[in-house]
C-alpha cells in the first residue's frame, strides 16, 4: 500500500484550515486506539531513577493537550515530576488544551509553530510529538525530526499512524453501522498517510539521529524513539531558523493570541 500524496495546502495554511472541531474525536481515537500509549510505553522505558526531576517535556502540535494530560497522569501515580510545555498554533485548539489543563500545574500551553519553535537548545529533556507527522511530505517530516534534534533533547519520541491495508478497510465497513467521525472519509484518508517501519527509518537518518528505534502498539501506532547526533545537530543549527531569527522566550497562554 503506498503512500497518498499528504495533505494538499502548504504549511502554515493546513494549520489555519485545520478544524478545532475534530479535537473530541481525536481524543477519543487516542484512548481507544491506541495514541497515549504509543508514547508512554517507550517513555516508560526511557526514564530511569537517575534521571534528574523534574523532566522537561516539549510536546509540539498537542492540538487539545490530552497526551500531556496522560503523561501528567501516569506520571503522578508514579512520584515522577514532569514540567511539559505543550506547543500549539491553532488559536481555538490552545483556548481548549489551556482549559483543560487547569488542574494540571505540570503543563504550560504555549501558542508556536512547530517549525519555529520558541525554545532554545538544550532546554528540554524529550520531545514528543503525536499525530502530526503524517500530514507532511518526506522531505518536510525529515526537516521536521531534524528541527527536533536542534533542541538538543536527550531523546525524541514522535507517535503516529502505521500505514497497512486493514484500517481503511475496517473503517469503511464501520461507518455502515456507525455515524462517528472516526470512520468517515477524512479519517480514512487520514490513516492513509501514515509510515512504515522502513519509511520511519529512513527519516531518521535523513534527519541525522544518532540512533533510533521504532516500537509498535496495537492496533497501528508506533512510536520513533530518536536521540540526536550532536555533528548532525551543528550542521543544522547553522541554516535553522531557530538561530536565524529572535526567539521569544516562553510565556504562559494568557498572554498569548487567541490564548484564553
Amino acid at each position: 500500500m503506498s503512500r497518498p500524496g499528504p495533505v494538499p495546502t502548504p504549511w502554515p495554511d493546513f494549520a489555519r484550515e485545520f478544524g478545532p472541531a475534530a479535537l473530541p474525536s481525536l481524543e477519543t481515537a487516542n484512548r481507544r486506539f491506541g495514541g497515549c500509549r504509543a508514547l508512554l510505553r517507550p517513555l516508560r522505558r526511557l526514564l530511569d531513577p537517575g534521571w534528574p526531576q523534574p523532566i522537561r517535556i516539549l510536546d509540539v502540535a498537542t492540538g487539545g493537550g490530552d497526551i500531556p494530560r496522560a503523561l501528567v497522569t501516569w506520571a503522578r501515580g508514579r512520584g515522577i515530576r514532569l514540567r511539559i510545555v505543550a506547543v500549539e498554533l491553532h488559536p481555538a485548539a490552545v483556548a481548549r488544551a489551556a482549559a483543560a489543563a487547569r488542574a494540571f500545574p505540570e503543563i504550560r500551553i504555549v501558542r508556536g509553530d512547530a517549525f519555529h519553535l520558541p525554545s532554545r537548545p538544550g532546554a528540554f529533556d524529550i520531545v514528543t510529538c503525536s499525530m502530526f507527522l503524517h500530514y507532511f511530505p518526506t522531505a518536510q517530516a525529515a526537516a521536521l525530526l531534524r528541527a527536533f534534534a536542534a533542541l538538543e533533547p536527550r531523546a525524541i519520541l514522535v507517535s503516529d499512524l502505521v500505514r497497512h491495508w486493514f484500517p481503511p478497510l475496517a473503517m469503511r465497513l464501520l461507518a455502515r453501522v456507525s455515524r462517528s467521525p472516526l470512520f468517515g472519509p477524512k479519517s480514512r484518508h487520514t490513516v492513509s498517510l501514515g509510515f512504515t517501519p522502513p519509511e520511519l527509518s529512513a527519516l531518521a537518518r535523513e534527519a541525522g539521529l544518532r540512533s533510533w528505534r521504532v516500537e509498535r502498539t496495537f492496533p497501528f501506532r508506533f512510536c520513533l524513539v530518536g536521540r540526536p547526533d550532536d555533528g548532525a545537530v551543528r550542521a543544522f543549527a547553522g541554516r535553522s531558523p531557530f538561530r536565524a531569527q529572535a526567539i521569544p522566550p516562553l510565556r504562559r497562554v494568557g498572554s498569548l493570541p487567541g490564548g484564553s
